[in-house]
């Protein structure tokens, strides 16, 4: 029965290990055993890490690095092992999307919302069900007094996501392709 699980193949120095649902392949390289000095992807600068710290807990404990516009957070643990990945794989997606730097403020990411890094100090809003399917269903909400900026909304203490109070309306970030469609 073993040998129906854990097969071993060996042709043109490609070893393939399949057990059960799961596949791993090796190739030997040349540069096997040799040490590689790596170096952890390039930093957002101090002033993008400024507006970024206001929005992000213990961000000292975390490396926060660029991905086209998209600021990634990771913890610093890892900084260097992202590279070591980024350098040998095309990597669709690694740490948390903070969000992008537009000017001087910062556009925060649904993954930041929806993840545990969100700082305490940033404001939230407590929605009722009615509310909560409104904002579901990206439709316009009518909350009473909010404090104006960024703010997190949630129903029964579970994140949803983020809207921007304006002066006089209300902007749902909520994500488009997420939408509840039917009613």
């Amino acid at each position: 029965m073993q040998r129906y699980f854990h097969i071993l193949i060996h042709y043109t120095g490609i070893k393939v290990y399949i057990s059960y649902f799961f596949i791993a392949a090796f190739r030997k390289g040349e540069a096997e055993g040799k040490e590689n000095h790596l170096q952890a992807p390039p930093a957002i600068s101090k002033t993008e890490a400024e507006v970024v710290k206001s929005w992000i807990k213990n961000s000292d404990e975390l490396f926060c690095f660029k991905q086209g516009e998209n600021i990634i957070a990771v913890s610093a643990q890892w900084k260097f092992d992202i590279a070591l990945l980024q350098k040998k794989l095309y990597l669709r997606k690694a740490g948390i999307t903070a969000g992008i730097l537009k000017g001087k403020d910062m556009v925060p990411d649904h993954e930041l919302a929806l993840g545990l890094l969100v700082n305490e100090k940033i404001p939230a809003a407590d929605l009722s069900y009615d509310d909560a399917v409104q904002y579901l269903k990206k439709r316009e909400l009518a909350l009473g007094d909010l404090p104006k900026g960024w703010v997190i909304v949630r129903y029964c203490g579970i994140t949803l996501g983020w809207i921007k109070v304006l002066h006089n309306r209300l902007n749902n970030y909520y994500p488009v392709n997420w939408r509840i469609l039917k009613d």
